[in-house]
């Protein structure tokens, strides 16, 4: 009879041990995992803010952050070198047949958005203290200006081809000392993100769309999204000025750069605002921003209660 008992015994520990330890590992990873919040960094490599200069770092989100090999900062033989004008500042593009508005504008004229990069500038003039954040910095028109001029830059953007090219042209210029660059997405959680090429040759016209699966999918068109947030894990940011033109998601990397905005001073944002003006992410992103302080600088013409009729690149300031 006890033979009996303990073979029943056997048999229940058994069956408990395979219900309850697939439940707790479940439990473990799906149950109150917020990803846009900062995650334990006991276990998360961290780098620190001198040894990004002049380098290309990713941060996986499982591992944490790390330095991409050398080779990724140096000039290919089909980078196209050119000059940033009036400041003669070298910078590699991409054939202008392959990218028909950026580079093939810097191409013929040294010039991109010269009216909205002249209005960062002058921001920076005024806050020279301030860390410029470059958020889909593409080949790196804004970065380039900025870290010429002196000012310490922060280029993120999730196109390899495009960070290979700014690494590059920060070595050719001898900026190295006041550039990082981040081969990384910036959106609401942390997850990883497909990029999707233009149906024209437009570089900067390339869309994301956050996957679950990398399978069949080529390494290059693919790429880790992070949170705004997770910048100041090895960044010691106390002002910033940043720049935010990533094709329709800007209002996704607000919801994740809460603790950002909390403890960074953001004095200016230059936005991309045309896809927003008649969606309701453009009354998100206002509301968010009016809550950390900062107002649209509208010209008396437009109508302010109207968002609707507002710029396609608009800049926020901080208020007075």
């Amino acid at each position: 009879m006890g033979s009996v008992q303990y073979q029943y015994a056997i048999i229940w520990f058994a069956l408990g041990v395979t219900l309850i330890v697939p439940l707790l590992i479940f439990i473990r990873y799906n149950v109150n995992v917020d990803k846009t919040k900062p995650v334990d960094n006991s276990n998360i490599v961290l780098l620190s803010s001198e040894e990004t200069l002049g380098k290309i770092i990713t941060r996986e989100n499982n591992l944490g952050w790390n330095i991409l090999d050398e080779e990724t900062c140096q000039a290919k033989d089909n980078f196209v070198l050119k000059k940033i004008l009036p400041l003669n500042v070298p910078i590699y593009i991409y054939n202008p047949n392959e990218d028909v508005h950026i580079s093939r504008m810097i191409f013929n004229s040294g010039t991109w958005e010269t009216p909205l990069v002249d209005k960062v500038v002058e921001a920076m003039k005024l806050h020279p203290e301030a860390v410029f954040i470059d958020i889909g910095a593409n080949i790196g028109m804004y970065s380039m200006t900025m870290a010429a001029l002196g000012y310490r830059v922060i280029a993120v953007d999730c196109n390899i081809e495009n960070v290979m090219r700014l690494c590059a042209s920060a070595r050719k210029a001898n900026v190295t000392n006041k550039m990082s660059i981040i081969h990384n997405g910036i959106s609401d959680k942390r997850s990883v993100l497909r990029l999707i090429k233009s149906t024209e040759p437009n570089v900067g016209g390339m869309g994301v769309e956050q996957i679950s699966s990398t399978s069949n999918i080529t390494h290059n068109l693919t790429a880790n999204a992070i949170l705004l947030d997770d910048l100041l894990e090895i960044f010691p940011i106390k002002s910033a000025i940043i720049k935010m033109d990533v094709e329709k998601h800007e209002d996704e990397i607000l919801k994740g750069a809460k603790i950002f905005f909390e403890k960074v001073k953001v004095e200016t944002v230059l936005l991309e605002f045309r896809f927003h003006a008649k969606d309701e992410t453009g009354k998100f992103i206002i509301d968010f921003f009016d809550k950390y302080g900062l107002a649209p600088d509208l010209s008396k013409l437009v109508n302010a209660s109207d968002y609707s009729t507002w710029p396609g690149d608009l800049i926020w300031s901080r208020k007075k």
